[in-house]
């Protein structure tokens, strides 16, 4: 298959998608590379990073996760809000404080890689968003405690996808001998992980007991 440009234009489209010239020589194009559309809630015109390597892919996912972990502070301080049960709101302010202290975090290790934290952007906890924000905030939900069981529900599913991450990140930091940054993730996941047993006992303890009654 083959794409036709003039020499003038700057970029192209094929199949939906826009690519951009990276090299020309004596005005034959030579290379191409993908260039994601502001649909997609990146940058515009921002070419995306070739991953070569482990450490090329740590810090790609540091990005993710960085980009993933904004997203979800401001859907927590949304769910925290319409929380009604007074155990629960404050477990959500312990965990707004908790995923800020990993946004600062992340943004300090990408940083000293002389990369962009906002490199990447996170569609997987996009869509965690948009499903927290569905059952919970935009639900027809009559009875606060069952409210505060589906808000528990959603925060406990956002809070996963940070343990895989920061999980994958320990990992790959150790892997590159990179110790000081698998300390700090480390405490990042430790974090995270005591949040979600928080929300655990809570739910166990009264939440889920007051919705079923």
């Amino acid at each position: 298959m083959s794409c036709v440009a003039s020499n003038t234009e700057k970029s192209f489209f094929w199949n939906g998608l826009q690519f951009g010239f990276v090299g020309e020589v004596d005005g034959a194009i030579k290379s191409a590379a993908f260039i994601e559309t502001p649909n997609d809630n990146i940058q515009p015109n921002k070419v995306i990073m070739t991953i070569s390597t482990l450490k090329d892919l740590y810090i790609d996912q540091l990005q993710d996760l960085y980009s993933a972990d904004k997203q979800s502070l401001e859907s927590t301080r949304k769910m925290r809000d319409a929380a009604t049960d007074s155990e629960l709101k404050q477990a959500l302010t312990n965990g707004v404080e908790g995923i800020q202290e990993g946004i600062d975090t992340l943004e300090t290790i990408i940083k000293s890689h002389d990369a962009d934290p906002n490199g990447e952007f996170c569609k997987g906890m996009e869509g965690l968003v948009k499903e927290a924000r569905a059952h919970t905030l935009d639900a027809d939900i009559t009875d606060d405690d069952v409210r505060d069981a589906s808000i528990i529900t959603q925060y406990q599913r956002m809070t996963h996808y940070g343990l895989a991450g920061y999980g994958c990140l320990v990992a790959f930091a150790k892997r590159l001998d990179l110790h000081s940054d698998a300390a700090k993730l480390q405490v990042c996941l430790d974090n995270t992980y005591g949040g979600d047993r928080e929300m655990t006992r809570i739910a166990t303890g009264e939440i889920n007991k007051a919705a079923a009654a």
